[in-house]
């Protein structure tokens, strides 16, 4: 048992001197306080580049009418929004085409001061194409934006979010930039299960490091993926990641593998989104990714679930269950666990309260990964809105 301890020591020591650095400096983008702040949104630029904001939607019709709106009330001087209606068997369409009536009447009224919408049909997924991608993809050939910025269809924007955004990308004269936003949860399960999804994020991916030349580490967020259009032609469009479901996290690898400028902040004050319903929804939209990072060896991912909960749980119960150097030992693993973890909660609610649910969380989330894979495995790839793609489409380079 003492073994066990020094080693989960060791491991939890290296991790946090390798990620809390980066944790303590990360970036928060906030609404400006005051009018006299280089991000208020009373000071728009009317020189700030024209944006294409491109927005992919199938089946969302529970959430594209208020995202859209959430895009026209955005205050930016030049923008357009290219609404991608990838295959919708729902309402989703006719909700963009009402949008886009609604525009064209506003527009006409105000003499054509409003923003412009544009929506696009797809009707067909050509071979090769993970439909979302492919949307995003068509949607930026329409482009007519010095930077593109492609979002969810889900996501509510705070009117000043894409100004504070453009600007922060200039000042630092990026050519990449990912916020992430606030996940609107109404139940305290999902919510502990959502930061701890996010925790292994940070955790492992370490995205606090993006901003830096001399790290790997790099990030891609679906709600905001602001991105130079001549940095996403340079890097290879969608068409390089076209068979990818973690295509938001790969756009942002494929930046940095080419030695552009990339940053990753936090704007849960400027973005916002219900991610899922409930948590059997979670478990279930995590069939469609949790494979694509481990390049789909299922088996090293289902056999590693034991260490990891191992990592995550002995900290908690090995207190309990040991005596002598290994109580001690694991008592230093939970303090230092809870130090890393406060350094992350610190921007979300009730943080505290998600770490101590962390026995709970820890096995449900383990479950949903490992679940994701055998059905992988099981089906032969993955089932992604109504569309099934193999496993030798997937592992495509």
């Amino acid at each position: 048992m003492d073994i066990v301890a020094g080693v989960l020591l060791v491991i939890w020591i290296v991790l946090i001197a390798l990620g809390l650095p980066g944790l303590v400096t990360i970036r928060q983008l906030r609404p400006p306080r005051n009018s006299m702040d280089p991000l208020a949104g009373e000071s728009v630029d009317e020189t700030l580049p024209r944006i294409s904001i491109i927005v992919a939607a199938r089946n969302e019709e529970r959430g594209i009418g208020e995202g859209l709106r959430s895009l026209l009330r955005l205050e930016y001087p030049a923008m357009e929004i290219i609404a991608v209606n990838d295959r919708s068997t729902d309402r989703t369409g006719e909700i963009m085409r009402e949008v886009e009536q609604e525009v064209a009447q506003a527009g006409a009224s105000s003499g054509g001061n409003a923003p412009q919408l544009r929506v696009i049909d797809i009707t067909d997924l050509p071979r090769g194409w993970l439909g979302k991608n492919h949307a995003l993809y068509h949607g930026s050939q329409h482009a007519t934006g010095e930077w593109l910025l492609f979002t969810d269809a889900d996501i509510v924007f705070n009117p000043q979010a894409l100004t504070i955004a453009v600007k922060h990308a200039l000042h630092y004269k990026l050519d990449h930039l990912a916020l992430t936003p606030n996940m609107r949860i109404n139940s305290l399960l999902l919510r502990a299960l959502v930061m701890f999804f996010m925790f292994n994020l940070m955790l492992f991916f370490m995205p606090q490091y993006a901003r830096f030349s001399w790290s790997p580490a790099h990030m891609g967020v679906g709600a905001f993926n602001l991105i130079r259009k001549q940095v996403y032609e340079a890097i290879g469009t969608h068409e390089v990641i076209r068979m990818r479901p973690d295509d938001d996290l790969r756009l942002g690898r494929q930046v940095k593998l080419h030695g552009f400028r990339q940053d990753f902040a936090i704007a849960d004050q400027l973005l916002s989104v219900e991610w899922y319903a409930s948590v059997g929804e979670m478990i279930r939209g995590l069939e469609k990714n949790s494979l694509a990072p481990f390049e789909y060896r299922i088996w090293f991912l289902v056999g590693g679930l034991i260490p990891l909960l191992a990592f995550y749980l002995l900290p908690f119960i090995g207190p309990l269950i040991s005596w002598g150097l290994a109580h001690t030992l694991f008592s230093i693993n939970f303090v230092l666990c809870l130090v890393y973890f406060t350094m992350h909660g610190k921007f979300y609610p009730m943080w505290f309260v998600y770490f101590l649910l962390w026995p709970v969380t820890v096995p449900i989330f383990l479950y949903a990964i490992g679940r994701a894979a055998i059905l992988t495995w099981l089906r032969g790839g993955i089932e992604w809105r109504d569309t099934r793609y193999s496993l030798a489409e997937l592992k495509q380079k």
